[in-house]
């Protein structure tokens, strides 16, 4: 495969996560969040980290076809595995015979997640997994957010934050996942803005159909703008720069509707009018 195709497929990917909402990079968690080799555990670095954790599995550690069959196991039928690539060191002879020239040229191979495959070998004895223990509960944050009203049960554990519309719950890394505790409490403000679309709550996400189209992108949009919201009524210190790029990347397709930022952030206030328990004078 030529080098500028290299260069494409990793372009088309992260173009069709944008497209679909998602935003690799701005995952603040971190420990079993990062796509790690199965064989060597050592974990992907640079642009891989980020084609890999637009992937939909629950485990983060993934293997070649030949490093699964060495370890008793393949890949299950009609997987479909995944790229990644590396810099190669390539060497050229000069114009001068006593002298070689050397370049990088960029290289892929392709790898499946564990989930992919089956009877895999489990490998003991691996490192543990760096966590913040420091991080502690704030009490304050905990009170507050089981005063907001209509949210869901909130479910601890794994490495994804998502709120689930057909089982109506959410789910979010445990704290020591996080690099603070002002991060933790701010992804789940996300999802338990999300939660208020429910077609039982305010009914956002019934006609919401599928990722990255223009209903989808409005909230996510609506959501971070109603975690913003309630950050600051919540006293967190928090930005909106981690947004900014995402949204600065969907007005740019959506400026034929000038009204979308307007109309997200409406909906987000809502939301969070919904969760206080505000009504307004019709």
């Amino acid at each position: 495969m030529a080098e500028n195709k290299v260069y494409q497929i990793i372009t088309d990917q992260i173009i069709a996560k944008l497209e679909e909402g998602k935003v690799p990079w701005q995952k603040p968690w971190n420990g079993s969040s990062t796509p790690t080799n199965y064989v060597s555990n050592k974990p992907y670095r640079g642009i891989n980290a980020f084609l890999l954790s637009m992937s939909t599995y629950q485990s983060n550690f993934w293997l070649t076809f030949n490093q699964a069959k060495e370890l008793g196991g393949t890949v299950k039928k009609g997987e479909k595995s995944t790229l990644v690539v590396f810099w190669k060191e390539v060497n050229k002879k000069g114009n001068n015979d006593d002298e070689n020239e050397s370049y990088q040229m960029l290289r892929y191979y392709r790898i499946f997640n564990i989930d992919q495959c089956e009877n895999v070998r489990e490998i003991k004895n691996r490192d543990v997994e760096e966590v913040n223990n420091d991080i502690e509960e704030d009490l304050d944050q905990e009170w507050f957010i089981k005063s907001l009203h209509h949210v869901p049960e909130i479910n601890f554990g794994g490495h994804r934050a998502f709120y689930s519309p057909s089982e109506d719950f959410i789910q979010i890394p445990q704290l020591k996942h996080f690099e603070n505790s002002d991060e933790f409490y701010a992804v789940q403000f996300h999802e338990i803005v999300h939660s208020t679309g429910h077609q039982s709550r305010l009914g956002r996400l019934e006609k919401t159909a599928a990722f990255g189209n223009h209903d989808y992108s409005k909230e996510e949009l609506t959501a971070e703008m109603g975690a913003c919201f309630l950050c600051g009524i919540a006293g967190i210190e928090t930005t909106f720069e981690n947004s900014a790029g995402y949204i600065q990347g969907w007005l740019k397709k959506l400026k034929s509707d000038p009204k979308f930022v307007v109309r997200a952030a409406g909906k987000a206030q809502k939301a969070v009018d919904y969760l206080l328990d505000i009504k307004h004078d019709s």
